[in-house]
């Protein structure tokens, strides 16, 4: 008598949906070009048939049903650079869909605080800060505080100013008086109060006093 086996109990993982594939991202930065490749998963069980490879984001996940490949290119939008995203991709069989591989980040354009300048990332210089993919000046009554690759140009504090456009610090007002509201330059104190140092505010004179250049002075 002849006794036939079905060869998959002899391979256990035919009886099931494909392993994780290995999945590599490299990003061309000039051209918002991201090209996915991974590796079919060797668990010998039945034959990958498709592959789906997602795409997520802060807020949106896509997917992409594909044929039996080992590579695909996607070309963002220059509207939707400077996005950090995660890629994964799992295989297909006659079984069902396998697990996704792990997460690979990838960044499409420069990184926040850099510029995309003849096809290379470049830091933001002090007293710029990058605006939608460009490097742009700080505003007046703005700075970076000494600071390269920043998104944002804060306020300068109470008791400084900077007077023009793409200042890299701010500059103390003397003694006597503090910045106006905008910080572009320096008033001096109103009668009855005084600042005692560089970079101060304006504080009320203390009862039976008088303000003087810089100082409070007794009647």
């Amino acid at each position: 008598m002849t006794i036939s086996i079905d060869n998959r109990f002899l391979n256990p993982s035919s009886f099931f949906s494909p392993f994780p594939p290995s999945l590599t991202v490299t990003v061309a930065k000039s051209t918002n070009i991201a090209t996915f490749t991974w590796t079919a998963p060797n668990d010998g069980g039945s034959s990958i048939t498709n592959y789906k490879l997602k795409i997520k984001n802060l807020t949106d996940t896509v997917e992409y049903p594909l044929d039996n490949q080992l590579s695909y290119t996607i070309q963002f939008s220059p509207a939707l650079t400077n996005t950090e995203r995660t890629a994964s991709v799992a295989a297909i069989n006659s079984l069902g869909t396998g697990e996704y591989s792990d997460a690979e980040s990838f960044h499409i354009g420069c990184k926040r605080g850099r510029s995309d300048i003849n096809g290379q990332c470049t830091v933001c210089i002090a007293g710029q800060y990058e605006d939608q993919g460009q490097c742009v000046p700080c505003p007046v009554g703005t700075s970076t505080n000494n600071k390269r690759g920043v998104v944002m140009c804060p306020t300068c504090p109470i008791g400084y100013f900077s007077r023009f456009t793409g200042q890299y610090e701010c500059t103390a007002c003397a003694p006597g008086s503090t910045s106006n509201s905008d910080h572009t330059g320096c008033e001096e104190c109103p009668a009855g109060y005084y600042s005692w140092a560089f970079g101060s505010s304006c504080q009320e004179c203390p009862g039976q006093t008088t303000v003087g250049s810089n100082t409070c002075v007794k009647n």
